[in-house]
């Protein structure tokens, strides 16, 4: 095999050669080029116009048929996998450079820096080898023996730019660090430069609904997990999970107005969010001068048209980016992309706590409205230019599903990730489990008094608030058993004690319970399907 330049652990550009016959017109390719520009073709040391071949798969087609000769067809692969590890492994362009030798010049320029290694050099027509010259500094080339006056000498050398064609269209491997600048595509899948959590919004597909799917009407209500409602008006609305959802996702979070406030006072708004924990936008470095820059994704319908809005805010809502989006078709799933400039003042929690609010504003007031895409120095829900109020129209609807924040400028495609691990990421602010019947052990310290160790399945974000189910023994109550009888004859109350971020104790009292004693297990009971508990440390 042939080298370009210096040899290289392994050949950078593979290099064919054929023996022309005078009548065959057709030879096989070692590789499948992209095009025919993707070759650099030499007959008898004289560079082919692309247009006198062609190229389809593995099969190269001259017009006419070379002559007659030993090898004497070449052909170079450009845009093929650099696998050495000296190479900077990047797509090549060819470029050239004609010069007229003078007597006994041994020393020739280039037109513009070369890659070493990445060289041939002609003298009047004739390739010349590798032990003919030397090609080193980047600029110039110098012959093995001294040049005749009117030689022409061609440098041609090869400028390495991007991965553009880099790889063989059957495979092939890139070694080394590389950089990519904008969006990639991998299996027909958007990639961004993020790897890991690529996605700061948590069920940004609306799948979880922990709570139920019952819609809920009041502010601080949770219709999905990880989204709330607030609503701070004189309108009311439902909001729950539904099933209609654009293609590729099966469900989103509905908002309904079921009365409307059509005329909202300075300091009314509603709206539905979420709060970023700090911790999960550690590497954004907001409020620094190494801000990063992050774009928001989400499909979005409303039976209301026109300029809509929503903002970003810090913990201390001192801070906000209002943005706005259009929604041009009534009842129609769009696709919406807002890019934001890091914020490079304020303070952003990088703890458990608040670190990036995100409003998406139904309707709000004065108060509450700033100045679109530009950062703040104050806390807004909404832009004054966004204005479109879904809480103003009765029966207006407003549906949005596929969020996503994420780090770059580039907005990628959704990142779906399995059930399983999106309801862990829930667990971690809300967990809610359901039984039918036995559920928990407790271990009795009187005839009365019991303790039930509870754990969670993930470590919540704080302590949590633990809303214990009614103590009886009727639908959706909890009770815990006699040990040799069913309920016992008096249901006593029930406390949360030693509440951490791992668990809790359920401390029972006041029971008259058959065979309770010391040292006895018994079961904790729930009748019907339903929760014991709920535990929440939600933002």
């Amino acid at each position: 095999m042939s080298y370009i330049g210096a040899e290289p652990t392994t050949a950078a550009f593979p290099f064919d050669q054929f023996s022309g016959d005078g009548t065959t017109t057709a030879f096989t390719l070692t590789y499948a080029p992209a095009s025919a520009t993707s070759i650099v073709v030499a007959i008898s040391g004289v560079v082919q116009n692309p247009n006198l071949y062609s190229v389809v798969g593995t099969t190269l087609t001259f017009s006419p048929a070379p002559p007659s000769g030993t090898n004497n067809i070449a052909v170079l692969y450009l845009g093929l996998p650099v696998i050495t590890g000296s190479s900077p492994g990047n797509t090549a362009f060819l470029s050239s450079t004609d010069l007229t030798a003078t007597a006994s010049q041994t020393v020739f320029a280039s037109a513009g820096s070369y890659t070493p290694g990445f060289v041939q050099v002609y003298r009047n027509g004739a390739r010349l080898g590798n032990a003919d010259f030397t090609a080193t500094n980047g600029t110039t080339i110098t012959l093995a023996s001294a040049a005749t006056a009117g030689d022409l000498v061609t440098i041609e050398y090869y400028t390495l730019t991007s991965l553009t064609n880099a790889l063989p269209l059957t495979g092939g491997t890139v070694t080394g660090s590389t950089t990519f600048n904008s969006a990639v595509t991998i299996n027909g899948a958007s990639a961004s430069g993020f790897t890991g959590m690529k996605n700061r919004i948590i069920n940004g597909n609306m799948v979880i609904a922990q709570r139920g799917t019952a819609a809920v009407t009041t502010s601080a209500a949770y219709p999905v997990d990880r989204f709330s409602t607030v609503n701070a008006t004189d309108g009311t609305f439902s909001a729950q999970q539904v099933s209609d959802a654009p293609s590729g996702f099966i469900n989103s979070l509905k908002w309904t107005t079921t009365a409307a406030d059509t005329s909202l006072s300075a300091a009314q708004y509603t709206s539905t969010l979420q709060f970023i924990e700090g911790l999960n936008v550690t590497d954004l470095a907001w409020g620094t001068a190494s801000a990063a820059t992050v774009t928001l994704s989400f499909w979005v319908k409303s039976s209301v048209t026109g300029t809509f809005s929503g903002a970003l805010a810090n913990n201390a809502y001192d801070r906000s980016y209002p943005f706005n989006y259009t929604i041009s078709v009534a009842s129609t799933w769009e696709q919406k992309t807002i890019t934001i400039a890091g914020d490079t003042s304020g303070t952003w929690l990088t703890t458990n706590g608040i670190g990036i609010r995100l409003y998406m504003s139904l309707g709000a007031g004065s108060n509450f409205t700033g100045t679109a895409s530009a950062w703040n120095a104050a806390g807004y829900t909404a832009s004054t230019t966004g204005t479109a109020s879904v809480i103003g129209t009765l029966n207006a609807t407003w549906q949005v599903t596929g969020v996503q924040l994420e780090r770059g400028s580039n907005a990628t495609s959704f990142e779906f990730i399995d059930y399983g691990r999106q309801l862990i990421q829930c667990q971690r602010y809300f967990y809610k489990p359901t039984f039918n019947e036995e559920c928990y052990i407790g271990v009795c310290y009187s005839t009365t008094q019991l303790n039930c160790p509870i754990g969670f399945p993930v470590t919540m974000r704080s302590a949590p608030t633990i809303t214990l189910a009614t103590a009886g023994q009727s639908s959706t109550n909890i009770s815990f058993l006699g040990v040799t009888a069913g309920y016992p004859a008096v249901t006593g109350s029930h406390t949360a004690a030693s509440i951490t971020v791992n668990g809790f104790r359920l401390a029972a009292s006041s029971y008259t319970a058959t065979g309770w004693a010391a040292g006895v297990g018994t079961w904790l009971y729930v009748t019907g399907t339903s929760a014991p508990f709920s535990a929440s440390a939600e933002l």
